[in-house]
């Protein structure tokens, strides 16, 4: 094993149940969706949360991606202000599309 590879661990279930975990507990600042090369505003604020495995993000009554925890994948930023969530979104037909959530900072 060198130095350069890369670690078998975010492939576990485990460790995306408890990345999901960790993300849905913050405040949303802000949700936009990776297209191409462009990023698209999809919401101002908004609310994630985990019930029975399945990781929702929803702004106002509207579900914007929904994704079992199992099957996303998942990772914060380095500067730990949001996170960048991509996977088959069963709201809307099992697209694939990759979400950006920032967070509110609280000083």
């Amino acid at each position: 094993m060198g130095f350069f590879t890369k670690s078998k661990k975010d492939d576990n279930p485990r460790f995306r149940r408890e990345m999901a975990a960790r993300i849905a507990s913050h405040t949303l600042k802000y949700v936009s969706e990776r297209v191409g090369d462009t990023d698209i505003i999809l919401s101002k604020g908004g609310a994630m949360s985990i019930k029975d495995g399945i990781f929702s993000l929803s702004a106002g009554t509207e579900t914007i991606f929904s994704c079992e925890c199992d099957k996303m994948t998942s990772g914060e930023f380095l500067s730990m202000e949001g996170a960048i969530i991509e996977g088959a979104d069963t709201a809307h037909g099992g697209v694939c599309r990759k979400i950006i959530v920032y967070y509110v900072y609280y000083r």
